[in-house]
């Protein structure tokens, strides 16, 4: 919830007032709540939160590698891409952005993009996630990049090269995560998150428990490898 107080002037988490701003506030305070704490973790333990987030195709884009460092980021400044509607560049925020350092000498630049009320039009979603995969990729150009997003609907038509997922979701693996161990940083970041997103009216809340696989839909690998510079 710092970051989303210093940076994002959010006072409240789930405000419910007639405010034209509200869903905005909500989405950073949401996003805050749920990764701010990775940015205090050590990186072994950030790592096995956003593996259980992200699943798969985090680890397809690691390859086996080991992760040295991470470095969160949430609302960076500076980075820029073309206009909706536009060549001319502008200014370019995604909700997140990790970067990972890897064995070797590697980056793993994770683009996370986060909606909470708005059912945002699949192809919008898809255009504003491809401005911000332009602009990391400006910024580490011999960087790795995966993106993901989180969005509280289900989507009609996934974005192209990026990993869809959901709120509930999320909760879920919060909890398995919590169930599988207890006692560790993760383990208990996945206990408090799951209860907070179970608590925002994301999916009912009957304890931690081992989610139904068969239910929880299989990711498919989309990282994108830097291009030649």
């Amino acid at each position: 919830m710092l970051h989303a107080f210093n940076q994002k002037n959010v006072r409240r988490v789930l405000a419910q007032r007639d405010d034209e701003h509200v869903n905005d506030k909500n989405e950073d305070g949401v996003t805050s709540m749920a990764f701010s704490p990775l940015a205090f973790m050590p990186t072994d333990e950030a790592m096995r939160v956003l593996e259980a987030v992200i699943g798969a195709p985090l680890r397809d884009a690691l390859r086996g590698r080991e992760v040295l460092a991470h470095d969160v980021t949430f609302w960076p400044s500076g980075l820029r891409a073309c206009g909706w509607s536009s060549d001319a560049n502008s200014r370019c925020e995604p909700d997140l952005l990790v970067l990972l350092t890897i064995s070797g000498g590697g980056e793993l630049v994770l683009v996370g993009e986060m909606k909470w009320d708005w059912r945002i039009a699949d192809g919008h979603l898809a255009d504003e996630i491809r401005r911000e995969r332009r602009a990391v990729s400006l910024k580490y150009p011999k960087a790795d990049l995966l993106a993901f997003a989180i969005t509280k609907f289900h989507l009609f038509k996934d974005p192209p090269d990026t990993v869809p997922l959901t709120w509930v979701g999320v909760q879920r693996s919060a909890s398995l995560l919590h169930f599988r161990s207890p006692g560790s940083i993760a383990g208990r970041w996945g206990g408090l998150v799951s209860v907070f997103l179970a608590k925002a009216k994301q999916t009912s809340f009957q304890g931690f428990h081992v989610p139904n696989a068969s239910k929880i839909p299989r990711s498919t690998p989309v990282f994108w490898n830097a291009p030649d510079v």
